[in-house]
């Protein structure tokens, strides 16, 4: 069975990876299937790092455990991660889901946006106004998760965006001499990530995912299940 590691988007409290699970629960079953939190390793000091040293220490991370694992996946910021380590991971699968790698003026002023309101302390206001942007054109659902003020938490936030916002992907994904691909499904309705935020050359696929926000597995899953499964099948994609 092919193993799979899914890089997770930035998250107020870890528990909350279970969205994530959720939204995978077509190819669970399938493969064998664990999940890192992208601000999760060493994120207490990560405010003190620049984002140069924060993806080299990634990186060494990825270094350790690639060869245990066939494919990766990284939803947003986790996806940010992975085409910050293009050159170690070869030969392997990678799937990108509404991964800004190319981020436009617009989506940095909403980043923005949120991060000054999380340095406020208002960590309700900035999560609404994220879940505002993620679930967009469509109703946020209701999510039986409750966000309790907590020190650390915030900083969790706050470093993740932070970082977000100092990367700069171009480098990796233009180098000709790395030819490790990737594909990255965009939510063609998404009020955040969307096709303006992309790079893609013919290393880097891009599917834009009909009606669908943000959140393409959620939104359209037979759609996105279908490309992702005929990537890692080495089968034409066909739409």
């Amino acid at each position: 069975m092919k193993k799979i590691l899914i890089l997770a988007p930035i998250l107020y409290n870890w528990d909350e990876v279970v969205e994530i699970q959720k939204s995978v629960k077509h190819i669970q079953g399938k493969y064998t299937i664990d999940y890192l939190d992208p601000v999760g390793l060493e994120y207490e000091v990560y405010g003190a790092y620049t984002s140069d040293i924060f993806f080299k220490l990634w990186q060494k991370k990825i270094a350790e455990i690639k060869d245990y694992y066939d494919i990766f996946m990284g939803f947003s910021f986790g996806g940010v991660i992975l085409c910050q380590c293009l050159s170690i991971i070869n030969n392997k699968k990678i799937i990108l889901i509404s991964t800004p790698t190319n981020p436009s003026s617009v989506l940095r002023y909403k980043l923005q946006s949120i991060l000054d309101i999380l340095k406020t302390k208002h960590i309700g206001k900035a999560i609404e106004l994220h879940n505002n942007y993620v679930f967009a054109p469509f109703n946020n659902p209701v999510l039986n998760i409750e966000h309790k003020y907590n020190e650390t938490n915030v900083n969790r936030l706050i470093n993740g965006y932070s970082l977000l916002l100092q990367a700069n992907l171009i480098p990796n994904l233009a180098n000709a001499n790395v030819k490790t691909s990737t594909i990255n499904l965009i939510g063609n309705n998404s009020n955040l990530v969307g096709i303006a935020d992309v790079f893609f050359n013919d290393n880097h696929q891009i599917y834009k995912i009909p009606h669908s926000s943000m959140r393409v597995l959620q939104n359209n899953p037979n759609y996105c299940f279908k490309i992702i499964e005929d990537y890692i099948n080495d089968k034409k994609i066909l739409l």
